[in-house]
Order: structure tokens, then sequence, then C-alpha cells
């Protein structure tokens, strides 16, 4: 399956839609975008992965590199609605205790 990224501005995030597989071979493309916003600026990013199919350490690596370069930059990643086996994924290998984890992205919740 494909990589299909989505972005869009709510309460001052840029919220970015996933859905496919995040794997060895995509995982660039979503590292790159998100790059590219913070590159234009943007410093409160959400991952929404509710359609991430599959995701691998790649796919992992993509995210942590993003988070650290947001972090520098003084500002904040969230992943939002991720699937129950991406938040084992995320729970086995510590991810959900460095990058906050949330079931949706309200104005509460931001």
């Amino acid at each position: 399956m494909d990589l299909a990224i989505q972005v869009y501005a709510q309460d001052g995030w840029q919220v970015v839609i996933v859905a496919g597989e995040v794997d060895v071979a995509t995982a660039p493309r979503l590292h790159d975008r998100l790059v590219a916003l913070t590159s234009e600026g943007h410093r409160q990013i959400a991952l929404d992965l509710e359609g991430v199919t599959m995701l691998d350490w790649m796919g992992l690596g993509a995210i942590l590199g993003v988070l650290a370069r947001v972090r520098s930059l003084g500002g904040e990643l969230a992943l939002v609605s991720p699937s129950s086996t991406t938040r084992e994924l995320l729970a086995l290998t510590g991810v959900d205790q460095i990058i906050p984890i949330r079931d949706s992205l309200t104005p509460a919740e931001t």
C-alpha cells in the first residue's frame, strides 16, 4: 500500500493525516513533509495516525527525527488516534513515553 499525507491547520496546529504503510519505502516521504513544515515555521505538529496500517522501525525513526527537530525549535509534536497495533508498537518501543498520544485533537487537548 502507498502512503497518503494530507495537511491542514487547526487551532494553531498543523495536523498531518497519515494513511497507509509507513515503512522503509515510504518513511522518507513522511519525514521530508514534516521537515518542510518546520522549515515553513510551523512548531505545533500533530500526526493523525488513525489511517496507518503498518509502522516499522523506519517509520518510527522518521517520527523521532522530526520530534528532535520540533523540540529544538521550541515546538511540540503529538500523535493522534493511532490504531491499537500502532499504539502497541509505540508502547513497546517507549515512544509513548516521549511523545504525547491523544485520542483526538480538540481545543481542550491542545
